[in-house]
């Protein structure tokens, strides 16, 4: 059974998150389409990644960092998703030369590190 947060927390979260939308499709405005570079530090489960790709706003590079056993998680998740997987894939010189470790928390790529 899931915990109810109060609605103050979930207001919250919806601001930081928009905030950030704001934040990230203003600095690709500026540098530029295509050649933003973002790191994103204590990431979690962010999607914004997934997000600007699906939107065909993808940076040039977009890292995460975060602690193993988050990425790990995420790793497992990016995995077994083919269309995450997909997100991940589409902007590689080879297809398919992406490289996910779930083991050791890891996906590289031309474009999207974890």
């Amino acid at each position: 059974r899931r915990t109810r947060r109060p609605p103050m927390i979930n207001r919250g979260y919806f601001a930081r998150v928009q905030a950030i939308r704001q934040a990230v499709a203003a600095f690709q405005r500026g540098v530029g389409h295509g050649q933003a570079q973002i790191l994103s530090l204590g990431a979690g489960f962010d999607t914004t990644f997934f997000r600007l790709s699906a939107a065909g706003a993808r940076p040039r590079r977009y890292v995460e960092v975060d602690h193993k056993e988050v990425t790990c998680s995420k790793c497992r998740l990016v995995q077994k998703n083919a269309a995450l997987a997909d997100l991940i894939d589409a902007g590689e010189a080879a297809e398919g030369s992406s490289a996910i470790d779930v083991d050791g928390g890891t996906i590289l790529s031309d474009t999207y590190t974890l």
